[in-house]
């Protein structure tokens, strides 16, 4: 009798495209950026008077452009970013093909887009900053992540708070529900992540990922993956110049993506 071999699971592809508003402090470079967004854009990015909340805007949308043609090509000129009533960014386009999940996130000088084809996708980055972090873990970490946090040396605990924070924070974006699902139900063991419980209600399977972008950031990644053997392959891509992207290493912090699967 022949044998029947159940057919392998498909396989998912992901990117993280990650920018330095350093690159806005060239002149030259900044004009391209500006030249880059659409006219609406271009008025609205006018319309921020805050030196901060302009770099972000003007970065975020080129990162976002720049990573959508390096993912498609010229294709991806049609696409259109929108969002949901929860305010997750999904693609629109006049194609009947199927288009990438995306998540985008900034915070300070940095700007991060990720885009999956087979996965929903949550990405967030933190600038590593003084905060209330006792106050703060009260709300938003589970027990267990407590007292994981306590037993933590002082030094590391503020960084530790953030990793958990990015987390929270990208998985919320994967699952697309906002603050309908409180934090402390999401939660994750950074010593052991293959026992992370993550949150309960959903039949995907999350992949994640804590990793450092850039120097003082941490962030985190989420793949929504329909079965368990399905193993993500990552790409780290830094932006370096308008349309321009170089493959980086990253410095993993933990998660359930094995070594092998980051390109």
């Amino acid at each position: 009798m022949a044998t029947t071999h159940a057919p392998a699971p498909e396989s998912v592809q992901a990117s993280v495209f990650i920018a330095d508003a350093a690159l806005l402090d060239d002149s030259k470079t900044h004009s391209k950026f500006v030249g880059y967004l659409s006219t609406d854009q271009q008025t609205q990015l006018a319309a921020r008077k805050r030196q901060k909340g302009y770099r972000q805007f003007l970065l975020s949308r080129v990162l976002v452009r720049a990573a959508l043609r390096n993912w498609a090509g010229p294709r991806a000129d049609s696409w259109v970013v929108a969002a949901d009533a929860q305010g997750r960014p999904y693609l629109q386009a006049p194609t009947s093909q199927p288009l990438p999940s995306i998540s985008v996130s900034h915070s300070g000088d940095c700007a991060i887009c990720a885009l999956s084809d087979r996965a929903g996708v949550g990405v967030d980055v933190e600038q590593i900053r003084p905060r209330d972090i006792d106050r703060l873990a009260a709300d938003v970490l589970a027990e267990s992540e407590r007292h994981e946090l306590a037993g933590t040396a002082a030094a590391q605990r503020l960084e530790r708070f953030y990793q958990y924070w990015t987390l929270k924070e990208a998985y919320s974006k994967a699952l697309g529900t906002g603050l309908a699902i409180p934090p402390r139900t999401m939660v994750f063991d950074l010593s052991n992540p293959e026992l992370s419980s993550v949150c309960q209600g959903t039949a995907d399977v999350a992949h994640f990922l804590g990793f450092i972008p850039m120097p003082e950031f941490t962030a985190a990644l989420v793949l929504l993956v329909s079965d368990l053997k399905v193993q993500p392959t990552l790409r780290f891509q830094r932006l370096t110049a308008l349309d321009n992207f170089h493959v980086v290493a990253v410095e993993i912090l933990h998660g359930t993506i094995q070594p092998d699967a980051l390109a």
